[in-house]
């Protein structure tokens, strides 16, 4: 009678273990039919500023932006699975079941393409190798080499977070008024444990900055848990404690987006990325700082080898280009991979059109766990660098200021920086303002493997392409494109002139007389330059890139 109660026990222990730990499984449908929703009235699915961003930069609606279609998703969950997330762009719906038999049902309904098996999330068993995020906690911290310096008045409002800031010339932006507003930055992250509670900031939460939250990782749907990296990430930005730490986008407004799991690493974090970056699209963001990576996972069958980072082939990778291809600059950490096995750039760093951002210290030298990039890679990888060895960030867990290592780090810091030089610069869009950052950084003539294009000097990018009012009001000379790649064009001149073109050193490179309004650019230099249109009449100067 013992060993039948204990058996009854047992079959009653495994049945509770298996209701707690079922399969998930990602479903492809085949397309958006018969949705509700159409492409001519994107008011029903997108906000207004989402929208102006399309419009602004001539951006097409796509079948990617519509809602997925609700009866689809109702009749595969009657089948009697769990639907727990939506991939929009992907028309993929991640579901959890305990029975596998309910698949073949789910495969034969008619717009059902397929369906993958996601690993477990074992939460009995956490993972035995460092996740990206713990990774980056056990770097070590190196003694910052500048201390002690002298600055003005002015510059000690930004306390210990000036050297960072100055390091990509970030100051003379916001001097000039920029320093982020009007735009929107959103934060792909694992947690922002004390974001809500200290002093750092205030300023965000009193102005209204943090526009909302969104947990797509936790069943608890609470972004102030989990894990503080977010909370770190966010104060290179949003921090304002005048004395102790500004950040380098402090007026910017915020989205707190969680997408990932702390301590456990799995495929379907990729999928949550996606989710998360829909929703900042939905909502009007400009910019994504994603300080995030993956490659390795707890089950070894879903790792990525070399090959997948081609820019194509990752959940991730793809999801941050669509994020993209919607007008979003979407600026990703490299990695911490430098000085490991492994070396090189990890997903969605890999992306053809993200922003991947490399570390160094506060003498500009390339810290020694910046992930690389790919060998014999026609992509540039990373693009530029910030500070990411011992960078100062808020301390989460009181009001106070710390200071911590990993690109996670550096790539906010040009997240919100890059925020404020688009603010200024509207007219161009997330590829131009990328190109502009890379043409104005410390190795834009010679880029490589670890430092991409360099570091930035976004006080040179501002003053290449920045036109005066009052220049605007009183020439009639244009130019276009810019960045240039071979052929500039120059319209307003009614008499033959001549163009003379200076490097930022102010030398004399070129000079050409204008037989006509186009000139042929490709022997010069990658770089930024300064134009001189001279003609009997009139002196007009303007910026340009050449890519």
């Amino acid at each position: 009678m013992k060993k039948y109660i204990l058996f009854t026990l047992l079959l009653t222990s495994l049945n509770i273990f298996a209701q707690v730990a079922p399969d998930y499984y990602a479903v492809q449908f085949t397309d958006k039919n018969n949705n509700g929703y159409s492409l001519d009235n994107p008011e029903a699915f997108l906000s207004q500023r989402s929208i102006d961003r399309r419009s602004r930069y001539n951006i097409d609606y796509k079948i990617s932006d519509l809602p997925m279609t609700a009866t689809y998703v109702e009749q595969v969950a009657a089948i009697g699975v769990e639907v727990f997330s939506r991939v929009k762009w992907m028309n993929v719906i991640l579901i959890k079941t305990t029975d596998v038999n309910l698949l073949d049902e789910i495969e034969a309904l008619p717009f059902v393409e397929s369906y993958t098996k996601l690993p477990n999330k074992d939460l009995a068993n956490p993972s035995t190798h460092q996740t990206f995020l713990e990774l980056e906690e056990a770097l070590v911290v190196n003694e910052r080499s500048k201390v002690n310096r002298y600055k003005s008045a002015q510059e000690l409002e930004y306390g210990e977070a000036l050297d960072q800031i100055e390091l990509i010339n970030g100051v003379p932006l916001h001097e000039q008024g920029f320093m982020g507003q009007g735009m929107v930055i959103s934060i792909l992250d694992g947690g922002f444990v004390g974001a809500d509670e200290r002093i750092i900031f205030d300023s965000l939460w009193d102005n209204g900055r943090i526009l909302g939250t969104r947990d797509f990782a936790s069943e608890d749907h609470n972004v102030f848990a989990g894990s503080s990296h977010g909370t770190k990430v966010l104060s290179t930005m949003g921090a304002y404690w005048p004395n102790k730490m500004i950040g380098t986008a402090p007026e910017a407004s915020y989205w707190l987006i969680r997408t990932e799991f702390t301590d456990y690493e799995y495929i379907i974090e990729e999928y949550n990325w996606v989710v998360g970056a829909a929703f900042a699209d939905s909502v009007g963001t400009d910019v994504i700082n994603s300080s995030l990576g993956y490659n390795v996972f707890d089950d070894p069958n879903m790792d990525h080898d070399w090959d997948d980072l081609d820019g194509n082939t990752t959940v991730v990778t793809i999801g941050a280009d669509m994020a993209a291809e919607k007008g979003i600059l979407v600026v990703n950490s490299a990695g911490n991979s430098g000085g490991n096995s492994w070396q090189y750039i990890t997903s969605p760093a890999d992306g053809d059109s993200v922003f991947t951002i490399g570390a160094v210290d506060y003498d500009g030298n390339i810290a020694y766990f910046s992930s690389r990039g790919l060998p014999d890679d026609p992509r540039v990888k990373p693009n530029v660098c910030a500070v990411g060895s011992g960078t100062v960030v808020a301390n989460p867990n009181t009001d106070d200021i710390t200071h911590s290592s990993g690109t996670s780090f550096s790539s906010p810091t040009i997240a919100g920086m890059t925020a404020c030089l688009w603010q200024a610069l509207q007219e161009l869009n997330n590829k131009e303002i990328m190109e502009l950052i890379e043409a104005s950084s410390s190795q834009a003539n010679n880029p490589d493997t670890d430092y991409g294009y360099g570091i930035p000097d976004y006080a040179l990018a501002y003053s290449v392409l920045a036109i005066h009012e009052t220049e605007k009001q009183t020439s009639n000379v244009k130019h276009y494109p810019n960045p240039v790649t071979h052929i500039l064009t120059i319209e307003g001149i009614s008499e033959d002139a001549t163009l003379e073109i200076y490097n930022m050193n102010g030398a004399l490179v070129k000079s050409y007389a204008l037989r006509s309004n186009q000139v042929d650019l490709s022997n010069l230099k990658s770089g930024a330059y300064i134009a001189r249109v001279i003609s009997k009449s009139d002196l007009q100067s303007f910026g340009f890139i050449k890519q």
